[in-house]
């Protein structure tokens, strides 16, 4: 369990709009699990790939989504006295060339603030001009920081010279708590953690399948990780603050624009 009230900035628990969360119920039963970690504030990041349908379609299937979760956690909130997280809306876009086919990108930004986005690569052991000319498009023509989703299921992230480059770009990297579990990697994601390269955590939650290993990679961290990265994404939801990050006394407004 985090020692801190904590931000999990990547999870699929929308219901029915990718792979994760099937169902509301399925919902809830992911916002209890990741609430019990003491996680305060949870991005919903639903996967989007653009060669699969367009911005607004994928914007109005989950808003959608969204409405079905908010009533149910309405619902919940009557029911219960527990202080239910802070919401933040947010999805995982899938990083190809058709997705600049777009002038604007900043309904899939964070609280479609247009600061920040959350960004899937493509899975590749080298880092490509390909990937580095993406995610530099990004910055220069839509002003959107990359936050990059799970650098530590990439080979090429996990080369410092790789992956401070895109930091020195200025970038964000996030890395899923279950990894932590990997003897493999862990030293190297902790050294990163202590150097400071690492700006979110995230469950990246689709069901209850992989519950062990989040447990189990958090009890690596120590209190000043947490701390930090803690941090750091508590001002990173602080410049993408929009009436879409809505806390628990205001369910019936949640998600809303």
């Amino acid at each position: 369990m985090f020692s801190t009230e904590t931000v999990d900035f990547h999870t699929h628990i929308l219901p029915a709009i990718d792979d994760g969360a099937k169902t509301v119920e399925d919902s809830l039963r992911l916002i209890n699990f990741v609430s019990s970690l003491n996680v305060s504030q949870i991005v919903l990041s639903p996967h989007y790939y653009p060669t699969q349908e367009s911005v607004e379609e994928f914007i109005e299937k989950r808003n959608k989504s969204c409405q079905i979760l908010a009533d149910a956690l309405a619902k919940k909130q009557q029911n219960e006295e527990k202080k239910l997280p802070t919401f933040h809306l947010g999805c995982e876009v899938y990083l190809e060339p058709i997705i600049f086919n777009n002038e604007d990108l900043t309904p899939l930004t964070l609280n479609t603030s247009g600061n920040f986005m959350l960004t899937e690569l493509f899975y590749e052991s080298e880092f490509t001009h390909s990937t580095e000319t993406m995610i530099r498009q990004l910055f220069y023509s839509y002003n959107i920081v990359p936050i990059l989703a799970h650098i530590d299921r990439y080979p090429f992230l996990l080369k410092e010279k790789n992956l401070y480059k895109l930091l020195e770009m200025g970038c964000v990297a996030q890395i899923n708590v279950s990894s932590l579990s990997n003897f493999f990697i862990r030293k190297k994601l902790i050294k990163y953690i202590e150097k400071g390269y690492i700006g979110a955590f995230g469950t990246d939650i689709h069901s209850t399948n992989n519950i062990q290993k989040m447990k189990k990679g958090i009890s690596y961290l120590k209190p000043d990780h947490i701390e930090y990265i803690t941090d750091v994404s508590t001002g990173i939801l602080n410049k993408s603050k929009k009436e879409s990050a809505i806390t628990g006394t205001q369910i019936d407004n949640i998600f809303a624009d």
